[in-house]
């Protein structure tokens, strides 16, 4: 289902760029205003995230209104959408004013190991902030993303969008096979963190894992493992969300392909884990919940706009 607001509207960089002027204290406040409005006037929307809210409700098995939990959806969505760009360029310190970070230290002792990281998420919160959290530690990051994104020309919207540093691209006009020789090169010769969204970049296959107590299944696809895998690089799982109008970063410990186990165990006790904890993700904070493809399949409810995602991550 597309975002309640687009990053692609240039209305959007506009309010993006409005609160990277103003003290970040103001943001928060902005993205309820701006909730509000797209809530009380979009019906249609409203009462389709409503309706997934009420089945995710169901399947979490939890107590919380879904009337509710939409109202407080729509007042994250700019903060959501626009973290990555209004942090953009912040000292440590600041980021840990105004986001409330938990495991980076995980990725520091693997940078130790002289080779890149892999780091990977899946749509939820704002995870483009997840990943550019590491250009504050002077990280190199290069994001994995839909070949369709090459098409951007502005570059002020590149920045927005996250565009601006290196990049991959996989899709239908470059199948995974390049991105993956290009990732592995990468990794091998520096210490670049390579972020890729395991519930969006096309693959060649997808694999239906548990979630969601084992009662139900999310497509994940292979190009952040196979990268890893084959480039020997330590891979990291993290979410992102918004709570008490703060940025929450959560990072995880990382897997190794040392030798110690079989990389297909390696691979499969990775992603058990990672599912595991974007599970628990999704039951702390419902309402940072991306409405993807993969979980409005996993949790049984049919997407309308399926095939007109406006995430190039996705």
């Amino acid at each position: 289902m597309r975002r309640v607001i687009s990053q692609y509207n240039i209305s959007t960089l506009w309010l993006a760029e409005l609160c990277r002027f103003l003290p970040k204290s103001w943001f928060w406040p902005i993205s309820c205003l701006v909730g509000y409005y797209q809530y009380y006037f979009h019906k249609n929307k409203r009462r389709r995230v409503i309706d997934c809210y009420r089945r995710l409700v169901k399947v979490l098995e939890i107590d919380r209104d879904p009337v509710e939990l939409a109202r407080e959806h729509y007042k994250r969505q700019l903060m959501c959408v626009a973290a990555n760009y209004v942090y953009k360029g912040m000292t440590l310190q600041q980021w840990t004013k105004y986001a409330d970070v938990q495991g980076a230290e995980y990725f520091d002792e693997a940078r130790k190991l002289g080779r890149g990281m892999v780091l990977t998420m899946l749509h939820f919160g704002t995870d483009l902030a997840g990943w550019s959290f590491f250009e504050s530690k002077n990280y190199d990051l290069v994001l994995m993303r839909r070949v369709f994104a090459k098409e951007f020309r502005s570059e002020r919207h590149k920045h927005f969008l996250g565009l601006h540093t290196k990049a991959l691209f996989a899709g239908e006009q470059t199948g995974l096979s390049n991105p993956v020789r290009q990732g592995i090169r990468m990794l091998k010769q520096d210490q670049s963190v390579i972020g890729i969204a395991i519930d969006g970049i096309e693959g060649k296959k997808f694999t239906k894992f548990p979630i969601f107590n084992g009662k139900y299944e999310i497509e994940i696809r292979p190009g952040a493992l196979e990268i890893a895998r084959l480039a020997k690089a330590p891979i990291g799982f993290g979410f992102s969300a918004i709570h008490n109008g703060r940025v929450v970063l959560r990072y995880f410990p990382v897997a190794v392909f040392d030798g110690s186990k079989p990389d297909d165990e390696v691979m499969q006790d990775f992603l058990v884990a990672s599912l595991k904890n974007f599970e628990n993700a999704v039951r702390t904070y419902p309402e940072s919940v991306y409405w993807s493809r993969p979980l409005m399949d996993a949790i049984g409810m049919v997407d309308k706009d399926k095939g007109k995602s406006d995430d190039p991550m996705e």
